[in-house]
């Protein structure tokens, strides 16, 4: 069976580890990278463009007050 994302509206993770987390979205979930920074990464879910996954490293934690 294929496993096939249509959407997601918007998804934001922290992850210790880009590369590994990078490596399984793009060779598992087969989702191609829209934006591939060192602690960034959005990925084109469905072939829209408008709705992507975030990914953002530990280090790049966001404040909210």
């Amino acid at each position: 069976m294929e496993l096939k994302i249509e959407r997601v509206i918007e998804t934001a993770l922290y992850v210790s580890d880009m590369a590994r987390a990078s490596q399984f979205y793009e060779t598992v979930l087969l989702l191609p990278a829209m934006v591939a920074k060192a602690r960034f990464r959005a990925y084109d879910v469905g072939g829209q463009g408008r709705t992507c996954c975030c990914y953002l490293s530990k280090a790049m934690r966001w404040r909210f007050a």
